[in-house]
């Protein structure tokens, strides 16, 4: 699922994504999600109400990032996923 773009937020990679969402208890979590989820992420309609849903999470678990650049940046990797992961489930 690992993809080339490098729309990730500073210090984080594709690997350690990969290797999270392939651990068993994350896979089966992320397998349940649906394809009109992730469809949802990527209109471009609710990317205002997705950075501040990110924002808000940030600001309760990691506060040293909770920016709105930084909540953009991980909404464009929650994009770039949603969109291979789309691209991946239509081939098969």
């Amino acid at each position: 699922m690992t993809t080339k773009k490098s729309t990730l937020p500073k210090g984080v990679t594709w690997e350690e994504i990969e290797i999270l969402l392939n651990r068993e208890e994350n896979k089966t979590r992320f397998e349940s999600i649906s394809n009109k989820t992730f469809k949802s992420m990527l209109d471009a309609e609710n990317h205002s109400s997705i950075v501040e849903v990110v924002l808000k999470m940030l600001k309760k678990r990691d506060l040293q990032n909770a920016t709105r650049e930084y909540a953009e940046q991980v909404v464009n990797a929650m994009h770039e996923l949603a969109k291979t992961t789309l691209e991946q489930r239509s081939k098969v």
